[in-house]
């Protein structure tokens, strides 16, 4: 799944960028960008579904989890940045192919991720394959306080989607520092996720969380 996800996201990020210098037809490129937009959600969600199986104990679990929080806060962070750089003294092309690189790397780099634990059998019966494929959605339902944590969490990525599109505006139009800025306004939400990486390291061992989780949707 993730090689997957990392070489859709390459190619559609590939397919803007050829479509930038051969100055197709916009539809074109919104096409391209609207597939890695809906591909890149899978990304976060397979990591973490894989992290329990690699993971050796509870504490490597937590380690793991707090390991790729920080590194996307890093990624967050450098990318948008190196891509505004090259965007303003290169060109909105350079920027978007080396990100194609970047995916395609990426890529490369999950082909030794082999899972150490078995995951859970599946059922043959139709019945219990879709409760299988329900089960999250019912365990949210008999569990009313773990359903109201995953609203949060899914109303702050909603902002956050939000947020992705309205920096264009804001960078070019209101704080008018071009294209460019698109990426450095990118790179401080980024400072600010590598931050909030660096401050959970504190939370690890603390048996309440609701006050730190409050803070941080806040934030």
């Amino acid at each position: 799944m993730l090689l997957a996800v990392h070489g859709l996201r390459g190619l559609a990020v590939l397919l803007v960028a050829l479509a930038a210098m051969a100055d197709l037809t916009p539809l074109f490129v919104f096409g391209a960008a609207l597939l890695e937009g809906c591909v890149a959600p899978l990304h976060r969600a397979t990591t973490l579904s894989l992290m329990p199986a690699l993971a050796r104990s509870p504490q490597e679990l937590v380690a793991g989890n707090t390991s790729a929080s920080l590194s996307e806060g890093l990624g967050v962070l450098t990318g948008p940045a190196l891509g505004g750089l090259l965007a303003a003294t290169v060109s909105v092309e350079a920027g978007l192919l080396a990100g194609a690189v970047c995916f395609g790397l990426a890529a490369l780099a999950v082909l030794n991720v082999r899972p150490t634990s078995a995951g859970v059998e599946w059922e043959p019966s139709r019945e219990r394959r879709l409760r299988q494929l329900l089960g999250g959605y019912l365990s949210l339902a008999q569990n009313p306080h773990v359903g109201l944590l995953v609203g949060l969490l899914g109303a702050q990525t909603f902002v956050r989607g939000a947020l992705t599109v309205l920096l264009v505006a804001v960078a070019v139009e209101l704080l008018l520092l071009g294209e460019g800025g698109v990426g450095y306004l990118n790179s401080a939400i980024g400072a600010g996720g590598l931050l909030g990486g660096l401050l959970a390291l504190l939370l690890v061992g603390r048996r309440s969380l609701a006050l730190p989780l409050l803070l941080g949707l806040a934030f």
